[in-house]
């Protein structure tokens, strides 16, 4: 099965450096009230995570606040700390639940 958000990321990498942290690409894993977020399913949310934390170098705190920040201040989009804290709750129980 093809994951949209890694699709996304390799095709960005070919066209330029992505800076994951200063970009609003990620509400589609850390955004549940977000349009983006029904584009992929659970599983294809994780292992774009999985693939920036481990191959990326990147921690989940430093994609989430600079999402965030970056977001809310560049992007004038309004997103709040609840629903990350929600978003990552849905995560980490679909993690635990699949097991």
């Amino acid at each position: 099965m093809n994951n949209p958000i890694i699709e996304k990321i390799e095709q960005l990498s070919k066209v330029e450096e992505v800076d994951y942290v200063k970009s609003c690409m990620l509400r589609e894993c850390f955004d549940n009230v977000s349009s983006e977020w029904n584009n992929s399913t659970m599983e294809q949310k994780i292992e774009a995570l999985e693939v920036l934390v481990k191959e990326k170098n990147h921690s989940i705190n430093e994609l989430i606040f600079g999402m965030l920040d970056y977001c809310n201040k560049e992007a004038n989009k309004d997103i709040n700390s609840i629903t990350i804290a929600i978003s990552l709750g849905q995560l980490l129980e679909h993690c635990i639940c699949s097991e």
